[in-house]
């Protein structure tokens, strides 16, 4: 009778989706789906930039100082924009985050590799 025998390995292929894109993130908001799972969105912030502009013209006909009055001094408004929604199981998202805590690590290890380079090199100097 033959054994059936467990695969030692599972190799994975990574391909990327047609609209795959990178994105930058600076942060993420979200919450509880009805069904359970975490749906969030990550976004980048940047300053909210002016719908139009309006600027002097020099007498050599480039563009001079900006006429426009001074932004509201008291009101700091940041624009959040959205870059992609995601939908995980609690799961998923407990091994993301095990995950991402993993690389965290391994950039903080990096950085302090780096700045001790950088320390040594400035010292020799």
């Amino acid at each position: 009778m033959a054994e059936n025998k467990q695969p030692s390995q599972l190799h994975f292929t990574y391909e990327k989706a047609e609209g795959y894109g990178l994105v930058h993130a600076t942060g993420a908001r979200g919450a509880l789906t009805p069904g359970g799972d975490i749906m969030f969105e990550l976004f980048s912030e940047a300053g909210v930039p002016p719908e139009e502009e309006v600027h002097e013209l020099n007498p050599d006909g480039s563009l001079g100082r900006l006429v426009d009055p001074a932004p509201d001094k008291e009101t700091i408004q940041v624009l959040r924009r959205l870059q992609v929604g995601v939908a995980v199981s609690l799961e998923d998202a407990d091994k993301i985050a095990d995950w991402l805590k993993e690389k965290v690590v391994e950039g903080q290890a990096r950085c302090a590799v780096i700045a001790s380079m950088r320390q040594e090199e400035q010292q020799d100097a």
